[in-house]
């Protein structure tokens, strides 16, 4: 059970847990300010990785994004470090494509638009997100994209997690072959750019490009393998122009290296509005 209170907030129930620690539905005991408070495992952040990530905090706040999870706080509260979120009540992509099966490609397409474009302006201000996939994009109640889990990818010590741990950044279904080769020099929009890609894929198709039994298999197919085509997968109504624009869209992405790709969230933002234009 989670305790009653933390760091000032209270706490009304676990939304989620992921690598590196457990979210909460909480509010802020001073206002009622409802907030998703993510409460990180010490052993995942050094002092180093804790003053990146309040950086990345003051960066996020600057932006004042609707496209982007607005952070609110970041502190320690018993040696606990700990992250306060804008609470997005409407779900995730994942949770849409499990529940509603693969998007109508002009759906996909729209929504995948939308988050490129806030993923752009992260790009714009210095930031690379590192785990963009279809469980890090949140729906308002209206439907709009919301990026998620901002630097929560830099939490760790990078050096240290990928030389001495050996434990990955990031998700291996949707991670950029740069990333899965640990070649950390090379990390940059770029890879968000690959993870796109295949959030624009699952959106399509229903599930990423990339997908075997373990997480080592996935991660071989990553590194040496080449992308099972969309079209392969989408269901049979789904295929005309605008589906195929989309799917040379998500292709390019996808490319192993990464000068192939488009540079940055606004370029693929500005491939995908042509791609729309496409007759359905």
């Amino acid at each position: 059970m989670p305790p009653a209170s933390f760091a000032g907030y209270v706490l009304e129930g676990e939304l989620g847990r992921g690598g590196v620690g457990v979210v909460y539905a909480a509010r802020r005991a001073s206002d009622g300010l409802p907030v998703a408070l993510k409460v990180l495992d010490p052993a995942s952040v050094d002092e180093r990785a804790l003053a990146r990530l309040a950086d990345e905090a003051r960066a996020a706040l600057r932006l004042r994004d609707e496209g982007i999870v607005q952070t609110l706080d970041v502190g320690v509260e018993a040696g606990r470090p700990y992250l306060v979120l804008e609470r997005v009540d409407g779900g995730t992509l994942a949770d849409r494509l499990a529940r509603e099966g693969p998007l109508p490609p002009a759906a996909a397409g729209a929504l995948l638009a939308a988050v490129a474009r806030a993923v752009g302006r992260l790009h714009a201000a210095g930031v690379v997100h590192r785990d963009l996939k279809p469980g890090n994009v949140l729906l308002r109640r209206d439907g709009r994209p919301v990026v998620a889990d901002l630097g929560l990818a830099k939490l760790a010590d990078l050096e240290r997690t990928a030389t001495r741990s050996g434990t990955l950044l990031g998700t291996p279904a949707y991670m950029a072959p740069e990333q899965a080769n640990g070649d950390l020099a090379r990390v940059g929009p770029p890879s968000d750019v690959w993870a796109l890609g295949g959030t624009l894929c699952a959106a399509l198709t229903g599930s990423p490009p990339f997908e075997a039994p373990t997480v080592l298999e996935t991660l071989r197919l990553v590194v040496e393998g080449d992308p099972v085509p969309p079209s392969r997968r989408w269901p049979r109504r789904h295929d005309g122009p605008l589906a195929r624009a989309l799917e040379a869209v998500a292709l390019r992405c996808l490319a192993r290296d990464p000068t192939r790709r488009y540079a940055d969230g606004a370029a693929l933002a500005a491939a995908l509005d042509e791609a729309l234009e496409a007759p359905a």
